[in-house]
């Protein structure tokens, strides 16, 4: 990962063009954005020095949302983007697909931005059509079902990058389940997997991946909270 060196808060919107250029990460949560405010993110954007952005829940509109996706994956050199609880619509789910384009992006932290099966076909067919160098992937709690975990799924098993994945909290079931599971076992650099089975899965999707993290229990931190059994210290909540 990169070293992020000088971490701006929000406060650096108030202060000169001079003054932000220097900053190598940028990182607003909770807050609600102006449209000034977020007009001079995208002109931070530009910098090639800044190489991390975290934007949490920052009141940004749908459109807006697209257009940063895009100005990221497009008008940066932002290689860590934490993108978390943000509104999506059709075009930003859209926009995921161009955020591998460049292999510049290493990390990808989604959690809980509304992705459903829309947008884990858009990522999929991002990293199928660019030159992916994604290390670390956050999906936990974004919707994603059944078809949407399949597409996402058979595809990191083709790219052979992603070293992290975080993809609790998804409404899949068996198929979703036996995807996941997979993956897990594919030949990847993958060494690091969270994973929660959430009480109402079925027992089928249980299996599949309580069986699957049996199997591969050096890489694998599962929790099953139905039956209360962790395979490994369940230890993450913020990366």
């Amino acid at each position: 990962m990169h070293e992020l060196g000088q971490v701006c808060n929000r406060d650096i919107l108030g202060k000169t063009e001079k003054e932000r250029n220097e900053c190598k990460a940028l990182n607003i949560e909770f807050a609600s954005l102006d449209s000034a405010e977020i007009e001079k993110i995208h002109k931070m954007l530009r910098n090639p020095k800044l190489k991390f952005l975290r934007l949490r829940d920052v009141g940004l509109t749908a459109k807006q949302s697209a257009t940063m996706i895009s100005a990221v994956a497009k008008d940066s050199s932002v290689e860590e983007f934490v993108f978390r609880e943000n509104p999506v619509d059709e075009k930003a789910l859209v926009a995921f697909a161009s955020i591998f384009e460049s292999g510049r992006i290493v990390l990808l932290d989604l959690r809980g931005t509304e992705l459903g099966d829309k947008g884990a076909e858009q990522l999929a067919l991002g990293l199928q059509s660019g030159t992916p160098g994604i290390l670390n992937l956050n999906i936990d709690g974004t919707g994603i079902g059944d078809k949407g975990m399949v597409a996402l799924m058979e595809q990191l098993i083709k790219t052979k990058t992603v070293r992290m994945i975080l993809l609790s909290n998804n409404p899949i079931d068996a198929e979703g389940a036996k995807a996941v599971a997979k993956f897990i076992e594919a030949k990847t650099p993958l060494d690091t997997v969270y994973l929660k089975a959430p009480p109402q899965m079925g027992e089928e999707a249980r299996a599949a991946l309580r069986e699957a993290a049996k199997r591969q229990k050096d890489r694998v931190n599962f929790y099953d909270v139905k039956r209360e059994s962790i395979q490994k210290n369940w230890a993450h909540d913020e990366l």
